[in-house]
């Protein structure tokens, strides 16, 4: 040890051992995204907090890459097996034909429409909902949100314009917040 190190504090010892794990956190990510083939932004890689760097770490490290591939089966459906607008044939993805589709995304509107949020002489008030899908709604919710966000989105904003409901931009099944119709 040198005289240097010998003449800090235990303070400065502590913080000195915390800078040089961090360090070594931010140079472990950015190995396996390298690795990864993935661009790295340095300066937002440095504010990340030390949690998130080593999931990071664990997530793109080479060797949880290899068993998720594993997991991950490689067909992709024929987007032939979709429904389009108003089909009756089953979508072969999720064996629901878009009626059912159709009356679990009326019925999800429904519910929410009617939420206290939305009833402007209740005392809790907002005018918004936010939901998380993911977490609180069923697999064939989910699935149904996911088709009318994207391929049935045209109908999906006519059902919430007849409830005098739209959806802020970003919407996805971590988060949709739902708001009040703005008339212009």
């Amino acid at each position: 040890m040198s005289n240097k190190e010998k003449a800090l504090t235990e303070f400065e010892k502590s913080l000195l051992e915390g800078l040089n794990k961090r360090a070594l956190l931010i140079l472990r990510a950015e190995e396996v995204i390298k690795g990864a083939k993935i661009t790295i932004n340095h300066e937002f890689l440095s504010q990340l907090p030390d949690e998130s760097l080593a999931e990071i770490i664990k997530t793109w490290s080479p060797e949880n890459q290899k068993k998720l591939r594993n997991l991950i089966s490689y067909e992709t459906p024929d987007q032939g097996l979709h429904t389009t607008n108003g089909s009756i044939a089953k979508d072969k993805v999720s064996s629901l034909p878009f009626s059912k589709q159709l009356e679990i995304m009326n019925a999800i509107l429904d519910v929410i429409a009617k939420d206290y949020q939305f009833d402007k002489e209740h005392e809790g008030y907002l005018g918004f909902l936010n939901c998380c899908p993911a977490l609180e709604w069923t697999q064939d919710e989910n699935y149904t949100l996911s088709i009318f966000l994207t391929r049935e989105r045209k109908v999906f904003d006519k059902l919430l314009s007849e409830r005098g409901l739209d959806i802020e931009a970003g919407a996805d099944l971590e988060e949709i917040i739902f708001i009040e119709k703005q008339t212009k």
